[in-house]
C-alpha cells in the first residue's frame, strides 16, 4: 500500500511542479505574440480603448427631430421698437443639434416679402457687437437708448474708414452710440482697422470721421 501511495504522491508533485512552468511558458508565448503583432503589418488588435468604447454605440452626426408646430411657435409678432407697416414674416428659435447633450443653436430668420417659396435662401451667420450682432443687436441697443430720451446732438450718420463706410454713429448728450460695419462679437478680430479708428476717435473725444 505504501508503494502505490508514494507513486501517486510523486505524480501529484510532478503535476504541481510542471503547472507553473507551463503557465510561465504560456505567458511568455503570449508576450512574444503580442510583441510580434505590434511589429507586423497586420496587428492582432490595433483598436484603441476609445474606439472600443464607442464601437458598440450607434451614433449619427445628423439629428432630425420632429418639426411639427415649430414654425408657428417660432414666429415673431414684432420686435421691440419695430415700426408699423413691416410686410415680412420673422422667426426665431432654437435648432436642436444634439438632444442627448442638450445642445441647440439659436437662429433668426426673415422671410422674403415676395416670392418666398422660390427666392434663394440666404444664410447670415452673426457675430456680436458690430452691425451684425446676434446677441446685442443694434436695433435692440437703439431701442434701449431711446428709452432714456436723451437729446440728440449729432443725428444718425455713417462714419468712414479708409474711404469706406466703417459703421454708423449717433451722438446724444453725454452718450455716443457707434457701430462697426461687418464686425462680429469680437470687433477687432473682424475689423481691426475700423475698430482702431473708432477707439482712436473715442480717446480723442471726437466722433468717428464723417468722410
Amino acid at each position: 500500500m505504501k508503494a502505490p501511495l508514494f507513486i501517486c504522491l510523486l505524480l501529484c508533485f510532478q503535476q504541481l511542479a510542471f503547472f507553473p512552468i507551463a503557465s510561465t511558458a504560456n505567458q511568455g508565448d503570449n508576450l512574444s505574440k503580442l510583441i510580434k503583432s505590434r511589429k507586423s503589418e497586420n496587428p492582432l488588435n490595433a483598436e484603441t480603448w476609445v474606439a472600443l468604447e464607442f464601437a458598440s454605440k450607434e451614433y449619427s452626426p445628423v439629428y432630425v427631430g420632429n418639426q411639427s408646430g415649430s414654425m408657428d411657435a417660432d414666429k415673431i409678432d414684432a420686435l421691440p421698437g419695430q415700426p408699423e407697416g413691416v410686410d415680412f414674416n420673422q422667426y426665431a428659435g432654437y435648432v436642436t443639434v444634439d438632444p442627448a447633450a442638450g445642445r441647440a443653436l439659436f437662429y433668426y430668420f426673415v422671410e422674403s416679402p415676395k416670392n418666398s417659396d422660390t427666392n434663394p435662401l440666404v444664410l447670415w451667420l452673426n457675430g456680436g457687437t458690430g452691425d451684425i450682432d446676434g446677441r446685442v443687436p443694434i436695433t435692440s441697443s437703439r431701442y434701449s437708448i431711446n428709452t432714456f430720451k436723451l437729446p440728440v446732438e449729432t443725428a444718425w450718420r455713417p462714419w468712414y474708414s479708409n474711404e469706406e463706410v466703417g459703421g454708423y454713429v449717433v451722438g446724444y448728450k453725454g452718450l455716443v452710440l457707434t457701430t462697426v460695419r461687418g464686425a462680429g462679437h469680437t470687433v477687432p478680430s473682424y475689423q481691426p482697422e475700423r475698430a482702431l479708428n473708432m477707439i482712436s476717435s473715442f480717446l480723442q473725444g471726437t466722433l468717428p470721421p464723417s468722410s
